[in-house]
């Protein structure tokens, strides 16, 4: 659930309890470690324990990991995210964009003397206030371990006021849409050249496509079980670059002087980037066929307005004053995406796991790397009061 960036230990939890009310709470973490390995550890841990007393105590819990909720960011959110250390106002801003209604900041600072200093609140994203907010002393060791462990069991006691309450079974989880082509040819010729030596002109091709389309479930109390909403983004990416280097010999003659062979290098690139995102919510829809064991997950994603940006250029080839040229296009889509960045509908189907029918794990390949690899992932878990399981 952890992932090292920037020499941050950055961790995003997002937790949906379904209480007696019209809009569940959710909970985003957010935590980091400072200074040396000890700290960012007790950060780790402290965020590990606090998980897993929200799935213990509230069975109506969704726990997504950092990397998929980040997904769901606006290639900006994700930036701001990723890069420095983020202040609260952004954290809320980011929290409630993925639909978290409180937010969990964790940090750890270490001390002169060697020992570290934890603290822990939760903000409420609606209203910006602090709904709980608690420290531990500085310590080292098995005494830092006790902190954790303290704070754990206040945290907890705090957020249960704020999760506690009733709720109907639901699907949370993610499922994940990738595909991925890339294919790259290179072709040397060489053919004789005026000086008596060997005239050489190289050519490179790359083609890199990738569509990606991820959705993450945050169903809300009172819906069907069968029909969740999901917040859906869908991101398409291509590039082609086409290179050619060239190495001749040529007959050159000054204005004053004698004519002699030169060799004249020309290199000419056109390279073409194409991309766009778009985000919406919409019903995934998951089917359980108890007779026959098997389970089918219908998920729908919106069609992406790209732009493009070509830019051809040449270094120029001449025996004096060689000349570069470059030349600039940019705008919309192209024909070779749209069988890419159209809606559609993905249909999923697999056998249920009878000793665990409430939860759906798995992933399907297909493709090659002549057609391209598609890749499904899927992660679904049936939340559900505990009287029920």
């Amino acid at each position: 659930m952890r992932t090292i960036l920037s020499g941050l230990g950055l961790v995003l939890v997002l937790v949906g309890a379904v209480a007696a009310q019209v809009n569940a709470p959710s909970v985003f973490t957010y935590t980091f470690g400072q200074g040396n390995g000890e700290g960012k550890s007790a950060a780790s841990k402290l965020e590990n324990q606090i998980g897993i007393g929200l799935l213990n105590q509230f069975p109506c819990v969704d726990q997504m990991d950092f990397d998929s909720a980040v997904s769901i960011l606006d290639l900006e959110r994700k930036r701001q995210l990723l890069t420095g250390e983020p202040n609260d106002d952004l954290l809320q801003n980011i929290a409630s964009s993925i639909g978290a209604t409180y937010l969990i900041v964790i940090k750890t600072i270490p001390m002169g003397d060697g020992k570290t200093f934890i603290s822990i609140k939760v903000l409420d994203t609606r209203t910006g206030r602090a709904v709980a907010n608690r420290v531990g002393d500085p310590a080292s060791g098995n005494a830092l371990l006790d902190v954790v462990n303290s704070l754990t069991n206040q945290i907890l006691q705090d957020l249960a006021s704020l999760l506690k309450g009733r709720c109907t079974p639901r699907w949370s989880g993610t499922i994940t849409l990738e595909y991925k082509y890339e294919t790259k040819e290179e072709k040397t010729e060489t053919f004789p050249g005026g000086d008596k030596s060997k005239n050489t002109r190289s050519y490179i091709s790359l083609w890199r496509t990738e569509n990606f389309i991820h959705a993450m479930l945050n169903s809300r109390e009172g819906e069907d079980p069968n029909r969740a909403k999901a917040v859906v983004v869908h991101r398409f990416t291509h590039r082609d670059e086409h290179i050619v280097n060239e190495n001749e010999a040529a007959w050159c003659r000054p204005k004053a002087g004698n004519s002699f062979w030169k060799r004249l290098s020309n290199r000419q690139s056109d390279i073409g980037d194409e991309q766009g995102e778009a985000r919406s919510n919409e019903t995934v829809w998951v089917n359980i066929d108890k007779t026959n064991g098997t389970f089918t997950i219908s998920v729908k994603y919106p069609a992406v307005t790209t732009t493009s940006h070509r830019e051809i250029t040449a270094t120029g080839i001449a025996c004096f004053d060689a000349k570069p040229s470059s030349a600039i296009s940019n705008g919309e889509g192209s024909p070779e995406s749209g069988a890419y960045t159209i809606e559609g509908i993905e249909k999923i189907s697999g056998e249920i796991d009878p000793k665990n029918p409430d939860v759906l794990v798995g992933h399907k390949t297909t493709g090659d790397k002549t057609s391209g690899i598609h890749t499904v992932t899927w992660n679904l878990r049936l939340l559900k009061p505990k009287s029920s399981r």
